[in-house]
């Protein structure tokens, strides 16, 4: 669909140029039909008291009667000075010729140089624009500190500072919160969890209590699990301050296949790990091994009740290192897809799994994931796989 020439699709530059152009135009035509309105009175009031003083001075010559006063006016016969109607009508359409002329090149000069000053106006907001679409939510220390004359664009470059000042503020209170949050929380859970298993292994609970406690060791497991994902989360939101390494991805891949591979036996789902070799990028080794560990995780349990598959695949794309990992599973809407990497969001699925276990996950592995590929000026691309389930693709760039 092609754009639309309408003054909606223009730019503030274009706009304040057709306006500039449009008043010169409309206020140019009102002063020239007005002048030419002005002298056509002007003239003819001259040409007419011309006259009666001509008629007075022939009244006095003897011998002249009216008739002779026809002929006088005749312009082909009498003084030309006596008959200046013709003339006075070419003179102002030859008048009124030039000067429409003369405003023409007024206004497209008068054009041309408002769009020479707009271009000047304007570059201060070109600049505002700009600095301000470089300040993202993981670094809010920066600031336009715009320079140059207190007018309107200085103002609001000063209160765009004084609301990222408090953006900024607002985040560091909430990080401060989750990871204090989250240290105070590991502690007591820690100590229930052993409380809990302490007596289980001793054999101290009777037969009809033990399924009972083992669901408050599996709710417990589900808090502790919840408890670390919100602390690798302010991890990732404050990554700003972590030290990049030289990370081998395909290394990290095929050691969280490892680890994970027990738990897809488990659920019957066959785990396959593709790679062309070392794939090399920089980044933080703790983050970039839980953001691998949560995609295929997600991909193992959010896949079919049995015979699914779960294949990650590393490859080199030149100018960037690409992870992807495909699951088989149930099928997704796009409306289901695009919310996926919401906090504690799992599609149809409820907070417990079928089982009442806490299989089905935390709901925060691939928002954790989103949060540490955008740390790594990457981004979490979910699709519907044809067939049914999830694909994930993550690009990091070379450079990051």
């Amino acid at each position: 669909m092609k754009a639309s020439l309408t003054p909606r699709s223009w730019t503030s530059r274009a706009r304040l140029t057709a306006a500039i152009a449009i008043t010169l135009a409309v206020g140019g035509t009102f002063l020239l039909v007005a002048q030419y309105a002005l002298f056509t009175a002007l003239l003819n009031r001259e040409v007419e008291a011309n006259r009666a003083q001509v008629d007075q001075a022939l009244e006095s010559v003897p011998g002249l009667g009216p008739e002779d006063f026809e002929v006088l006016y005749d312009g082909s016969h009498g003084p030309a000075g006596l008959s200046s109607d013709p003339v006075i009508a070419q003179a102002l359409r030859n008048g009124l010729g030039w000067s429409a002329l003369l405003l023409g090149v007024f206004i497209a000069v008068a054009v041309g140089w408002a769009w020479f000053l707009s271009r000047r106006s304007l570059r201060r907001i070109s600049r505002l624009t700009s600095a301000t679409s470089e300040i993202t939510e993981h670094d809010l220390s920066q600031r336009l500190a715009l320079q140059g004359p207190p007018d309107e664009i200085t103002q609001l470059g000063d209160t765009i500072d004084s609301m990222i000042e408090r953006l900024e503020q607002a985040f560091s209170r909430q990080e401060r919160f989750i990871a204090n949050a989250s240290h105070e929380l590991r502690t007591p859970l820690a100590t229930v969890r052993t409380a809990l298993q302490v007596p289980l292994r001793q054999g101290r609970v009777p037969e009809d209590l033990r399924p009972d406690l083992q669901d408050a060791i599996e709710a417990n497991r589900r808090m502790e699990q919840l408890v670390a994902a919100l602390l690798s989360v302010a991890r990732g939101q404050a990554g700003a301050d972590l030290a990049a390494e030289a990370i081998d991805l395909d290394a990290l891949v095929r050691n969280a296949a490892e680890e994970l591979a027990p738990e897809a036996e488990k659920r019957r789902v066959g785990l396959e790990v593709e790679a062309s070799g070392p794939a090399e990028l920089a980044g933080d080794p703790a983050l970039l091994r839980s953001l691998v560990s949560n995609l295929v995780r997600n991909g193992i349990v959010h896949n079919l009740p049995e015979g699914g598959r779960c294949s990650v695949t590393v490859a080199d794309a030149g100018d960037a290192v690409e992870l992807r990992v495909e699951n088989t599973g149930v099928e997704h809407d796009p409306e289901t897809i695009a919310r996926l990497a919401e906090p504690f969001y799992r599609g149809d699925e409820s907070r417990l799994s079928r089982n009442g276990t806490s299989d089905a996950g935390t709901g925060l592995g691939l928002t954790l994931a989103s949060r540490i590929a955008e740390l790594h000026r990457a981004e979490l691309d979910l699709s519907s796989r044809p067939g049914g389930g999830l694909i994930a693709v993550v690009r990091f760039p070379v450079s990051a």
